[in-house]
């Protein structure tokens, strides 16, 4: 009877669903904390529940303690693929089906750059929908005192001379559990070297990061750690109204955080979703012309919704959005 107990408990505990935070419309990109991996002996059951639902393209995680149980996630996944870094803590998980990843490296990785990037930065180069992105996934030095903060301050420094060397015209994001806050001033902030440069630089999660507490990453603090940053060659996509920026609220659709900070992490992922389609290229030749015309009319007469025609975000396809469209044409 104890044993039935038991395996109705667990069969309850895993059968939880997750809602479609991605679509097939958008890339996809998480940064998780995952905190100490595995940090519970049903973590593992638990992640992979999580990455069947959420439908995302790319996984950055984050304190991986070791290989074998990162690596023991992928044969349950269909269609999904990683690779844990030499340096302990960082990894990739990737959906084959909807992305291919040409490469994964560490960069600043000699015993010279030990004491500033504790866990050396993990770049991902992979493909989307015929565009090239390079992801860095990175650990900054926790903690707070002038020591760390300069040490996450040159960390910085680092990364952007490492982008303007080598990625100079890419598509470059940034990620990871950063382990400080982006909205203070100059004087105290580490990234300011990217802030002050705003026409190179954005952090797409600075609204999160200034608005409640309660759509932070790390509620338990709380504070807001797990950031992203793109470079300029990705700000019109992120315009796109179909891009977004969220932290994932996993522990909603659970009992509370108590269940989600026992066998998940301390740390709420944040996602990334962008969208690579010209809004009104129904399409996608990288034209608005007559020939995306004919086709939001079939669209408005077969009353069907494509978020991309839906020009003024008003989620109804209708004489409005072809206005908007030839406007475009004519200008």
């Amino acid at each position: 009877m104890k044993q039935l107990i038991i395996i109705l408990s667990l069969s309850i505990l895993f059968s939880q669903t997750y809602p479609e935070f991605g679509s097939s419309e958008t890339l996809d990109i998480i940064t998780w904390n995952i905190e100490n991996f595995p940090k519970h002996n049903y973590t593992v059951d638990y992640v992979i529940e999580v990455i069947q639902d959420i439908n995302v393209d790319i996984i950055a995680m984050q304190e991986i303690s070791g290989s074998s149980d990162f690596m023991s996630i992928i044969p349950n996944l269909d269609g999904w693929d990683g690779l844990y870094a030499s340096w302990p803590g960082l990894a990739y998980l990737y959906n084959t089906n909807t992305v291919n990843v040409s490469s994964i490296y560490d960069i600043y990785e000699t015993e010279n750059y030990w004491y500033i990037f504790p866990r050396s930065p993990y770049v991902m180069e992979v493909e989307y929908q015929d565009n090239e992105f390079y992801i860095i996934n990175n650990h900054f030095k926790c903690c707070g005192g002038t020591e760390n903060e300069e040490r996450r301050r040159q960390a910085s420094l680092l990364l952007e001379q490492y982008i303007e060397e080598n990625l100079n015209d890419k598509n470059v994001i940034i990620l990871g559990d950063l382990n400080d806050d982006i909205t203070e001033g100059e004087d105290d902030n580490v990234f300011w070297n990217f802030i002050e440069d705003p026409a190179l630089y954005y952090f797409v999660d600075m609204n999160i990061a200034l608005g409640p507490s309660s759509n932070w990453s790390f509620p338990t603090w709380p504070s807001h750690l797990d950031h992203i940053l793109i470079t300029n060659e990705l700000f019109d996509e992120f315009q796109n109204p179909n891009s977004n920026i969220e932290t994932l609220k996993l522990d909603n659709f659970l009992n509370g955080w108590g269940e989600y900070d026992t066998f998940l992490s301390d740390h709420r992922p944040v996602m990334i979703s962008l969208s690579m389609t010209t809004l009104g290229d129904l399409n996608s030749d990288g034209i608005i012309d007559i020939l995306d015309i004919i086709l939001i009319i079939d669209i408005i007469l077969n009353e069907e919704f494509n978020s991309n025609v839906d020009m003024n975000n008003d989620e109804i396809i209708n004489i409005l959005d072809l206005i908007m469209i030839v406007d475009i044409i004519l200008q």
